[in-house]
């Protein structure tokens, strides 16, 4: 069962959580389909935000709810530091 915080729902009230569950299926390291939308999809992404700064994007949804939350106080260590590798 998962159990969502009522914290987390004041904090971020339009917040939205999705599950998929699958079993029985495959799961190759390839696929010539998918690398193709991949490719496109990294083009669209480069062609729409590359004038943009990185400030810019972290403003921007879907990705300011998440630096928000990255970015939080937890017992004196900043989360984004705690996290990254």
């Amino acid at each position: 069962m998962l159990i969502i915080s009522e914290k987390i729902k004041k904090v971020y009230p339009e917040s939205l959580l999705g599950i998929l569950a699958i079993r029985k299926v495959c799961n190759p390291n390839q696929h010539e389909g998918l690398n193709q939308c991949k490719l496109e999809l990294e083009n669209n992404l480069r062609k729409n935000f590359a004038q943009l700064e990185r400030s810019d994007l972290k403003n921007m949804e879907p990705l300011k709810p998440y630096n928000d939350y990255s970015q939080r106080d937890i017992g004196g260590s900043r989360a984004s530091q705690v996290h990254k590798m």
